[in-house]
């Protein structure tokens, strides 16, 4: 039963199994958490957090690895005042207890800059994601580099495959659904396909939100699964 699993700080994840024998192999899971974030100047921010989860189960075979799952569980928009209320505000998100394992990454492109400065003043450890043309991802230590199709193509991808899903009871659902939704290829005068969005009676902020997340649990952190032996014996 799942009920059974232990869960670590660091996101693994594992049944217990005896510790009077060293044969006994331990298969680790993972569960870890994504919450990207569009900032908006007049616009409110959003946010949209991705659970991201392999976890061991039991059947006729014994302990074994289940399928991997990531699901858009919590959305949220918030307009502050300025960029230190804002920040204030993430701050208080990534301190409740349940976040303790998350990945915030924060869209830094334009306003989102000096508004990444701000959380760095504030200590609020985060990867700046800015958006650039064409259809890179580079990463740069606590930077990363994105092109907005790259981010959007793969988000749309996930979702028709099932990759993603979206929680059934998230209160934000058809809003998140329509902005996807939203946006389509357009070719340009020099004959390149470009992403488009967001146009007139749309927003794109949580769609960009949900995006950086779930971009993020392919390529920001790995995490480590698999079969190990117990720890304490040689």
């Amino acid at each position: 039963m799942l009920d059974d699993l232990i869960y670590l700080q660091n996101g693994e994840v594992f049944f217990p199994v005896p510790s009077s024998d060293p044969g006994i192999q331990r298969v680790v899971g993972f569960s870890r958490q994504y919450l990207g974030h569009d900032v908006g100047r007049d616009d409110p921010s959003s946010y949209v957090l991705i659970r991201d989860e392999q976890l061991p189960v039991r059947d006729a075979r014994g302990i074994r690895l289940g399928d991997r799952t990531r699901t858009v569980i919590w959305a949220d928009r918030f307009k502050p005042r300025d960029f230190i209320e804002l920040a204030e505000y993430t701050g208080r998100i990534m301190a409740a207890p349940e976040m303790h394992n998350t990945t915030l990454i924060v869209d830094a492109t334009g306003a989102g800059t000096p508004y990444s400065h701000q959380l760095n003043h504030g200590g609020i450890k985060h990867v700046a994601m800015i958006m650039t043309a064409g259809a890179q991802f580079r990463r740069d230590g606590q930077t990363v580099y994105c092109s907005k199709s790259l981010l959007l193509e793969t988000l749309a991808g996930a979702l028709e495959t099932g990759e993603l899903t979206i929680a059934s009871d998230l209160p934000m659902k058809d809003q998140l659904t329509t902005e996807i939704a939203s946006f389509e290829l357009e070719e340009t005068a020099a004959g390149s396909l470009v992403l488009r969005g967001g146009g007139r009676g749309h927003n794109s902020d949580m769609a960009i939100a949900c995006a950086a997340a779930f971009i993020a649990s392919d390529k920001i952190r790995g995490g480590r699964i698999g079969t190990h032996k117990l720890d304490n014996w040689f």
